[in-house]
């Protein structure tokens, strides 16, 4: 069984993947390789598992997919987005 995170380290963390250039450069990264490789079609579902604050649903996926963000742990609050260009943002 998963260890939960403590609620302190968990909005350090927040904070780290909003702003820290890693997590930034990352999703540049990982936002090109999706695009080349994934086949976005209009009306897609995708889920993400351990969403952590959630920056990638709004930074990776394009406005034409439906996505919803899960967190396996309770000391993260829940996060859910229609798609990134919507006031979710």
């Amino acid at each position: 069984m998963p260890v939960p995170m403590k609620p302190e380290y968990a909005r350090q963390y927040d904070s780290l993947e909003q702003f820290h250039w890693w997590f930034r450069v990352r999703r540049i990264i990982l936002k090109g390789l999706l695009e080349r490789h994934a086949g976005w079609k209009s009306g897609l579902r995708v889920i993400e598992i351990g969403t952590g604050p959630g920056e990638n649903l709004q930074a990776l996926y394009p406005s034409n997919v439906t996505l919803k963000g899960m967190r396996p742990t309770p000391s993260w609050r829940p996060r859910e987005a229609a798609c990134p260009s919507s006031s979710a943002r």
